[in-house]
C-alpha cells in the first residue's frame, strides 16, 4: 500500500511591531538641548558681554556632549571668535560669551549638535556717553572776530567707546550768568575715538573774562551728559 503525502500551502505571516531606537530624541524637547542669553539688548561699545549658556541632559552621552555655537554680528570669545565648540560639564552646561560689536546691530547665536540647532539673538544698541570733557586747545583767548580756538569734546563710557557720529552741542556763556557770548562754527559729531570738535571765538566783544564752554550730548535713558571748561578772553 503506498502512502500519499498532501502538500499544503505554507502560509508565512510577517507581523510588523514598531521599532525601538534607545537614541531617539525629541528635537523640540527643551530637555535635550537649549540656548539662553544673559541680555536681550547691550550697548554696542566693543566691550560689554553678553553670556551664552546651552544645557543637555546630563545624562547625555558621547558625541552629544560637544555643543557648537557660531555667531554672527559679534565676536565670540572662544574659538575663532565666530566659532566655538564646548564640551558640556557634568551637569550638561556649556558657556560661551559674546563680545560687542562698535557698530549698532543685531547679533545672532547659533547652537547646534548633530542636527539639533537653538537660536537666539541679541540688539546691540548706539553705546552713549556717560561722561563728557571739554577740552580748549588753549585757556586763553583774544576778543575779535578774527581769533579762535578748537574745543575738543571727549565722550567716554566706563566700559568701551561710545559709538561714533554721537553728536554734541556747544554753548559758551560769561562765568557766573545765563548771558551767551561768541560764536561756534559747526560742530563735528563724535569721531570712531568719542571725540567731537569745533571752532569758537568770542567775536568782537566788550567782554574781558572768563568764559564758561559747555558741551552737552545725550546720554542713556533720557539723561543728557554734560561737560564745561573755561577760558578767559582777554585783549
Amino acid at each position: 500500500m503506498r502512502n500519499y503525502l498532501t502538500r499544503w500551502p505554507l502560509l508565512a505571516v510577517l507581523v510588523l511591531v514598531p521599532g525601538c531606537d534607545d537614541g531617539a530624541t525629541d528635537s523640540n524637547d527643551p530637555r535635550v538641548l537649549s540656548l539662553s542669553l544673559s541680555a536681550a539688548s547691550a550697548p554696542a561699545d566693543g566691550a560689554t558681554l553678553v553670556h551664552g549658556t546651552a544645557s543637555v541632559d546630563p545624562d547625555t552621552r558621547g558625541d552629544r556632549r560637544s555643543l557648537t555655537f557660531t555667531v554672527s554680528g559679534a565676536t565670540l570669545t572662544e574659538g575663532d571668535g565666530k566659532s566655538a565648540t564646548v564640551t558640556a560639564d557634568e551637569h550638561g552646561i556649556a558657556r560661551v560669551s559674546l563680545r560687542a560689536p562698535v557698530e549698532p546691530g543685531m547679533a545672532r547665536v547659533r547652537l547646534s549638535v548633530q542636527n539639533i540647532v537653538r537660536q537666539d539673538s541679541v540688539d546691540f544698541t548706539r553705546a552713549l556717553p556717560q561722561r563728557l570733557d571739554v577740552e580748549p586747545e588753549k585757556f586763553a583767548l583774544s576778543a575779535g572776530v578774527k581769533n579762535e580756538l578748537r574745543v575738543a569734546a571727549q565722550l567716554r563710557r566706563a566700559t568701551g567707546r561710545v559709538s561714533p557720529s554721537t553728536p554734541v552741542t556747544f554753548r559758551a556763556f560769561q562765568a557766573g550768568t545765563s548771558v551767551e557770548i561768541g560764536q561756534f562754527g559747526v560742530a563735528s559729531p563724535s569721531d570712531a575715538s568719542g571725540v567731537a570738535a569745533v571752532r569758537y571765538t568770542a567775536g568782537s566783544t566788550s567782554y574781558r573774562g572768563p568764559v564758561r564752554i559747555v558741551a552737552t550730548a545725550a546720554g542713556e535713558g533720557s539723561a543728557q551728559v554734560i561737560g564745561e571748561a573755561t577760558i578767559e578772553v582777554i585783549d
